[in-house]
């Protein structure tokens, strides 16, 4: 290729990077995907018809927030063509420099300057919402670093964790949900990614804890139900890895974020949002979740924990939501499972068979079949699996079980199926 060429290829690829790939601006999300699209596929063709000539450091990087067909902005076959230049143009050490340098070194720092300055978006913002420009370019700055993460190798994750972390912090402390959410996503490859021992001896685990676990309490109606559910999984998600990295499962700090997560986001959330059902939902699956991780020691919330399910369960109307129901079922039975030494307590004996009880009553009621038929035999089945694990737990009292079963299935013969197995 001579000069001319060079300075027209330059051209050309600065030209589709900048006025494309960089400027998404206020543009439609799937106009801008379409166009990126079109964009990315005219570089590959440029680098088939060229043999691959290097692209401008800043042509890479940009191409980079497209690789993951999830955002919004892109496309599979976006993702797919950004994902060919970049193998093409990296690899090996390149790879790693390129990641080191031009990426985190420069762009994202650039976008993302201090950990310690709250939202990154903050000056932009004095008078509400952030302007599509300034939230676009975070945004980039979340899937470029998203990428940056899955493309490193662990070694080098713990050993330029510092170009890494203030980023991460930076964008999952943003008031932007969109933002945070990337930053979230982040945070997650990135602790899957790290070596523990890096993350104990930095003090990243203190770092990423403060960060963390705010977001568990990111409720309506100061956050809206959707945006709020989307965050809670990310949130409960990281908080989960970042407690059982160590693989120890009598790890102290490991109790002790474990606690936190169930005292200060499941049953605290619960009582900030018991009338959102899709919250309620989320917040039953990592129930189950959080006391298969902490086991015995998850004692200490069993009364808590019981009279959540109970009011979940009990609802008149929580026939309505049968899948709901599923999981605060699945979350009774992994707390029994992880908690037998005081289900034998004739008294959590009683609350839980009135809890199984009274959700067969609403599941068996005729409009509840007729509208969720397909939906009530798994719930079914977990409320016979439960029942079968209270007698199994509570041998010590089985007479008194029999008992009080016996007088429940007098007052409702409904109730048959489930006491008398």
């Amino acid at each position: 290729m001579n000069s001319s060429d060079l300075v027209l290829y330059d051209s050309l690829t600065q030209t589709l990077a900048l006025q494309v790939l960089w400027n998404r601006g206020t543009l439609d999300e799937q106009y801008t995907a379409i166009q990126a699209e079109a964009a990315l596929a005219s570089l590959v063709v440029l680098l088939h018809r060229l043999n691959n000539p290097r692209l401008p450091t800043s042509t890479l990087v940009a191409v980079t927030a497209y690789a993951d067909p999830g955002d919004l902005w892109t496309t599979e076959t976006a993702a797919r063509l950004a994902q060919r230049i970049l193998s093409l143009q990296l690899s090996g050490q390149g790879l790693t420099n390129f990641i080191i340098g031009p990426v985190l070194n420069q762009h994202v720092r650039l976008i993302l300057p201090s950990p310690t300055g709250g939202d990154p978006s903050a000056n932009s913002r004095a008078s509400g919402s952030v302007a599509a420009l300034d939230l676009a370019e975070y945004e980039n700055a979340a899937a470029v670093l998203n990428w940056a993460i899955r493309m490193t190798e662990s070694p080098d994750i713990g050993k330029y964790w510092h170009r890494f972390v203030p980023a991460l912090v930076n964008l999952a402390e943003s008031h932007e949900m969109s933002v945070r959410e990337g930053g979230l996503k982040a945070i997650i490859s990135f602790l899957a990614k790290c070596p523990s021992s890096a993350i104990y001896t930095t003090g990243m685990d203190q770092l990423f804890e403060r960060t963390i676990l705010p977001t568990l309490l990111l409720l309506p109606t100061a956050t809206p139900e959707k945006d709020s559910v989307t965050l809670l999984r990310l949130g409960y998600t990281a908080a989960l890895q970042l407690a059982t990295i160590s693989g120890d499962s009598h790890n102290a700090n490991r109790r002790r974020i474990l606690d936190m997560i169930i005292r200060d986001g499941i049953l605290e959330g619960f009582r900030h949002a018991a009338d959102y059902i899709s919250v309620v939902d989320v917040l039953m699956q990592y129930v189950a979740e959080v006391v298969s991780c902490l086991g015995i020691f998850s004692i200490k919330h069993l009364k808590d924990l019981l009279d959540v399910i109970e009011s979940v369960t009990c609802d008149p109307f929580g026939a309505d939501h049968p899948g709901v129901l599923t999981s605060a079922a699945e979350a009774l039975i992994v707390i029994m499972t992880n908690c037998w030494p005081r289900i034998s307590n004739t008294k959590r004996v009683e609350q839980i068979l009135r809890i199984l009880g009274v959700c067969w009553l609403n599941m068996n009621n005729e409009a509840a079949q007729s509208i969720h038929e397909g939906s009530m035999p798994v719930l079914k089945s977990r409320i016979l699996q439960a029942a079968g694990l209270v007698r199994f737990f509570a041998q010590t009292n089985a007479s008194e079980i029999d008992r009080a079963s016996r007088a429940a299935v007098l007052r409702d013969r409904r109730l048959q199926d489930i006491l008398m197995q």
